[in-house]
């Protein structure tokens, strides 16, 4: 292979990545456009457990830091491309959760 060649095949690897980065960033702002994707994404975040602590004092603690560090990405990901999306992902989060605690609380 040629060093042309070479270099031609790596600027065509790197267009791609580019592409694929640029899709699922469009991918992850359409799902955040929506209040279902809200949804969805707080339920993986919180089952990811990126709001708790990962400590458990036993080989547990592996499991638990691994899955957090998947939505620690997923965190990370919208808190920096949708921002706005991810304060009102709260807001709804958090008034869901104190409708549930009226019926509960009124049973």
């Amino acid at each position: 292979m040629t060093s042309a060649t070479n270099e031609k095949t790596q600027a065509s690897h790197r267009d791609a990545e580019r592409l694929e980065e640029g899709q699922k960033l469009d991918d992850l702002k359409w799902l955040m456009s929506h209040e279902a994707g809200r949804r969805i994404m707080i339920d993986l975040l919180e089952r990811a457990k990126v709001f708790e602590l990962s400590m458990t004092g036993n080989s547990w603690t592996f499991f638990n830091e691994g899955r957090r560090s998947l939505g620690n990405m997923f965190f990370a990901d919208v808190t920096e491309h949708c921002p706005d999306e991810y304060l009102k992902m709260m807001n709804e989060s958090r008034e869901a959760k104190q409708r549930i605690k009226e019926i509960t609380d009124a049973e």
